[in-house]
């Protein structure tokens, strides 16, 4: 979706994961200038500007302007596997980037094997339908409290 189409109007929950070495998709930007890698799949000539726009400036515009989120904070760290994310304070959709240092693009020998947070997305997806919905989510319990 285009982010400032949607600014101001209806939130939108993100919970973007990206690898800082992925080949595909380019953390630091799928670029329309020559001068610069580009990236698979049509992404880098889907840009009307000849920026470069990374994973964490464009988490950070949608956070700010789609969901206005007033800022960020680091709500998970697992050095052993090499993951951290980042949620957005105060938003009214949930904000969530998570980067990981060395898993490529999740593809190899399948998604379902090289992803590692497969149980903390289905998390991330129950707590925006509770959110969404008037009730509490429950971190510790995995659960939605409804008045």
């Amino acid at each position: 979706d285009d982010i400032e189409g949607l600014a101001g109007n209806s939130p939108r929950g993100i919970f973007q994961h990206h690898s800082l070495n992925d080949p595909l998709v380019r953390f630091g930007g799928c670029c329309t200038d020559v001068t610069h890698k580009s990236c698979c799949c049509g992404i880098s000539g889907a840009s009307t500007d000849d920026q470069c726009h990374s994973v964490d400036s464009t988490f950070d515009d949608w956070a700010k302007k789609v969901n206005q989120c007033t800022s960020t904070t680091i709500v998970f760290k697992d050095n052993e596997r090499g993951i951290e994310c980042r949620s957005g304070d105060g938003c009214r959709a949930n904000s969530t980037l998570c980067v990981y240092e060395n898993s490529m693009h999740f593809n190899r020998p399948s998604f379902s094997i090289a992803f590692p947070m497969f149980e903390e997305v289905g998390h991330f997806f129950a707590r925006d339908a509770c959110s969404m919905n008037g009730a509490k989510w429950e971190m510790v319990t995995k659960t939605c409290a409804c008045d």
